[in-house]
């Protein structure tokens, strides 16, 4: 029996006097979890994309430096799928895309094609490398 008042002594000292007003003094130990969230930064500005012009007037009443332009911007948006490929191909073989264009414009177009082949298909791309294409023929 004095073993058990020796054990109970040494709780009472562990958790405090009972008398002790003092909560902090009988208090458990214990973990505390914070639940805050974090918060959202603000998601860069991002470019919102202008839309590729696709209507073969439009694009074949642009300048030749303009039409270089769209024609990069046109290969790239078909290479992730977004613009079919048949219609930047029905631009590209209409007699009227070469015209007014200079040499060094005509050659970068020429390669930006050349370089881009894979997006077309088999009978497309034997067009664009056979003289009949006004581009190859020019350049």
């Amino acid at each position: 029996v004095a073993r058990r008042g020796v054990e109970a002594a040494q709780s009472v000292v562990a958790m405090g006097v009972p008398d002790d007003a003092n909560p902090l003094n009988r208090r458990l130990p214990a973990e505390v979890v914070s639940r805050r969230r974090k918060p959202e930064r603000p998601q860069p500005a991002q470019k919102e994309e202008v839309p590729l012009v696709t209507d073969k007037a439009q694009v074949l009443a642009l300048k030749a430096e303009h039409r270089l332009k769209w024609l990069s911007k046109a290969l790239m948006k078909c290479g992730e799928g977004k613009v079919q490929n048949t219609v930047i191909y029905d631009i590209l073989t209409h007699k009227a895309f070469t015209n007014d264009v200079g040499d060094k414009v005509g050659v970068k177009m020429f390669r930006a094609v050349r370089a881009n082949l894979a997006l077309f298909s088999q009978k497309q791309q034997r067009f664009l490398q056979d003289s009949d294409c006004r581009l190859v023929s020019l350049f």
